[in-house]
């Protein structure tokens, strides 16, 4: 069968060898993934091909949309004898189903499940042999449905950008054989969903024919979990680095597993957008996969209003930064009447930040306003000016502030607070 090559940025590992494939904490994307919620009925041992529709959430790329299910209950006699090899009883790996990949035809048989781009996926099958050695490969990406195959695996460890075919399973028909490996699905993965495919490479000690193809590569208890997932998570300026185990939170990763951040890429809290690199490690210590996240680190500025005694006359609304720009605050450049009295600028407080600087940390900008004259009248007085309110958030390069006075009428304009938002390089 040609294969169409889909070209999708992919981590997979193949483990293989004599293992538990163990049912982790994380729910197997699979379902009926060991065929035994077929609604078929039967129960007596024997093959049965049956229409996709009977074999809940499996599809199959085969014209005549039929899938071959045995019914291989388990202990010695229980299981299904088939006439070709003959001699050999078969039983489930689990349960009392199996499946052959191929029913009629050459074909996929599928399951088509939620993408999240850039998660680290663990998948595992169990495979055997028919009439001698069989071969099969596990596909996982793009969903097709005409029976194409998204190539894309495996690869050397953590290599990406690459066309490249699919490991081969191989197994006799003496023993179940256990396969596994680790994929991360490309964070510019264009679909919704993925598909989770196998196909039958050859039966029989190598026979690629079409009627071979369609007897062997028995499969059962096929698993996809995932086992990580990107984030992008906002802190403040100054919060310490996060732990390996506040990281396997941020990331949802399995009990199973640990994680670290990669030393190329280094997270220093300084404020910024930080793209990090997450290692994702098995009980050994071995590296089996990588998760690309991001932190945000923001720092706030907050400007404030006091007399001369430091009692708080205006508090503004804080505004976020999440780059170290340059700020600027203007001092109100008139009068401006707070409790019936009239107040000018007069000074930055001690202990204050600077009128202007970097937002590479948080900024408590606070200016002293003494009084300019003898407290105005009750009549006049009533219609207080405490400045106008500071925008959310200081994304625009200047941002104005001016306040009004009404006194007996008429308005006075004062003072400004400006913030110039310079871009610096992040890092």
């Amino acid at each position: 069968m040609k294969k169409k090559v889909v070209s999708i940025v992919i981590c997979f590992i193949l483990c293989m060898g004599m293992f538990s494939l163990k049912a982790y904490a994380a729910v197997n994307l699979l379902k009926d993934s060991g065929f035994e919620e077929n609604i078929t009925g039967e129960t007596t041992p024997r093959s049965y091909f049956v229409d996709a529709s009977e074999v809940p959430a499996w599809s199959t790329s085969d014209p005549s949309n039929v899938i071959e299910i045995w019914y291989c209950p388990p202990g010695i006699g229980n299981g299904f004898t088939p006439g070709r090899p003959g001699g050999i009883e078969f039983n489930a790996h689990s349960g009392d189903w199996l499946a052959e990949i191929n029913a009629h035809a050459p074909a996929i048989l599928y399951q088509t499940v939620k993408a999240a781009p850039g998660a680290l996926y663990k998948w595992g099958i169990w495979h055997m042999g028919r009439n001698g050695t069989d071969v099969m490969q596990v596909l996982l990406g793009t969903p097709t449905h005409d029976g194409s195959i998204s190539e894309g695996t495996p690869l050397n460890p953590f290599e990406s950008g690459a066309q490249v075919s699919s490991p081969l399973l191989s197994d006799n028909q003496d023993a179940w054989g256990p396969h596994m490996g680790y994929y991360t699905l490309p964070a510019d993965f264009p679909e919704s969903t993925m598909q989770f495919q196998m196909e039958a490479v050859s039966s029989n000690g190598g026979q690629t024919d079409s009627i071979q193809l369609s007897m062997g590569n028995i499969i059962d208890d096929a698993e996809l979990y995932m086992i990580a997932e990107p984030f992008e998570k906002t802190i403040h300026v100054g919060e310490p680095e996060p732990t390996d185990e506040e990281l396997a939170d941020l990331i949802n990763l399995d009990d199973e597993y640990a994680c670290e951040i990669d030393q190329g890429t280094p997270f220093d809290g300084s404020v910024g957008r930080h793209d990090v690199t997450i290692d994702v490690k098995d009980a050994d210590g071995n590296l089996i996969g990588t998760i690309n996240s991001t932190f945000i680190v923001q720092s706030t500025l907050k400007v404030k209003y006091v007399d001369e005694n430091g009692a708080t006359l205006k508090d503004f609304p804080a505004v976020t930064y999440e780059s170290p720009d340059v700020y600027t605050v203007t001092p109100p450049s008139g009068a401006i009447s707070f409790n019936n009295t009239e107040y000018v600028y007069d000074k930055v407080y001690a202990g204050s930040d600077a009128l202007t600087g970097t937002m590479d940390a948080d900024r408590n900008v606070i200016l002293v306003l003494k009084p300019q004259s003898s407290t105005i009248s009750a009549a006049a007085g009533d219609a207080e000016n405490t400045g106008a309110e500071l925008p959310a958030a200081g994304n625009s390069n200047t941002l104005n502030y001016v306040f009004l006075c009404l006194i007996a009428g008429i308005a006075l304009t004062s003072g400004a607070i400006r913030h110039e938002a310079h871009k610096s390089n992040m890092k």
